[in-house]
């Protein structure tokens, strides 16, 4: 649980609240899964659309997994979630959505990993008034994936996914997405003490489900990170990412309005220190700045963070 108290608009005032159950089962040598809920509730970020009005946003996810291992080197795998989205103001962007997952999974004794995986995904959303009609939100997604992970050395491992999706609307049919996808990650251990992460993807995206359509996103992330000594930690990230709003330009030209794109650079810098195994101290600075192909939603952000967290 966390409290959020705003100086300007206390009326923003509210308590974030997060949790996840997670139950790892496993039945004789050859069955083994997962079965879990998440929850989360939060206020609705101010990145696309700028009112100030408290709209707290209630998740709510239950998820099942199921893996059979049909040889030592081979694995099916399996799995339905199901998850409820619901806002306290912006009732046009709640939705469920229901998805199920096949995975055919090989792995070797060098730990070197290569999949196919098949997944559909049923979206139920409000409808959305649009000069006057009431048009459907509803889609269907399907997403046919190539997963690889490579661990080259000691000191580097390589995770990708390639793929084809598309997106398949009910009404208005231009908001359809075909196209592939996909994300790479590549972990590099330089020295003992200095590791660095590099990111890469493209993907569609409903950012965080604050719009009723998708954009594509792509883009690119750096993370390096510096053990100083033993408990002192120093780590940066950099990155940029270009969210295409395809879902609903369209629309948006049709009415007469602009087309939107935005581009986001976001960078950090953090340390930390660990004292003792149970107890971590960390201070971070982070800065934000997006242009948008329409000026009103440009913005730039700087945050300072200071944070103790006790395990036990």
């Amino acid at each position: 649980m966390e409290r959020a108290k705003y100086d300007t608009f206390d009326d923003l005032d509210h308590t974030r609240v997060q949790g996840k159950a997670t139950w790892a089962w496993q039945v004789g040598n050859l069955w083994s899964g997962n079965l879990g809920y998440d929850y989360e509730r939060r206020l609705r970020s101010f990145n696309q659309d700028q009112t100030p009005e408290k709209d707290m946003r209630t998740g709510k996810k239950g998820f099942l997994d199921a893996g059979y291992q049909i040889h030592p080197d081979l694995q099916l795998i399996a799995g339905i979630t199901l998850s409820d989205v619901s806002f306290q103001e912006r009732e046009n962007l709640d939705r469920d959505a229901n998805s199920g997952r096949f995975e055919f999974q090989y792995r070797n004794t060098r730990n070197t990993r290569v999949g196919l995986r098949a997944e559909y995904t049923d979206n139920d959303l409000n409808d959305q008034d649009v000069a006057g009609i009431s048009i459907s939100n509803d889609y269907k997604e399907t997403e046919i994936s190539g997963l690889f992970y490579w661990e080259g050395s000691a000191k580097s491992n390589l995770a990708a996914r390639f793929g084809y999706t598309t997106q398949s609307y009910d009404d208005l049919d231009d908001r359809d997405y075909n196209g592939t996808t996909g994300s790479l990650t590549f972990q590099w251990l330089v020295t003992e003490k200095t590791t660095i992460d590099f990111s890469t993807w493209r993907d569609t995206s409903t950012l965080f489900d604050e719009v009723t359509t998708y954009v594509l996103s792509q883009g690119v992330s750096i993370r390096p990170s510096w053990s100083v000594t033993p408990v002192i930690t120093v780590s940066a990230e950099g990155s940029y990412e270009n969210d295409d709003f395809k879902g609903e330009n369209d629309i948006r030209t049709a009415l007469g309005g602009q087309r939107r794109d935005d581009d986001t650079w976001k960078g950090r810098i953090s340390a930390r220190w660990d004292p003792r195994d149970y107890i971590s101290l960390s201070i971070g600075y982070e800065r934000t700045d997006r242009d948008s192909s329409i000026e009103l939603n440009d913005f730039d952000d700087k945050q300072a963070d200071a944070r103790v967290q006790v395990n036990f």
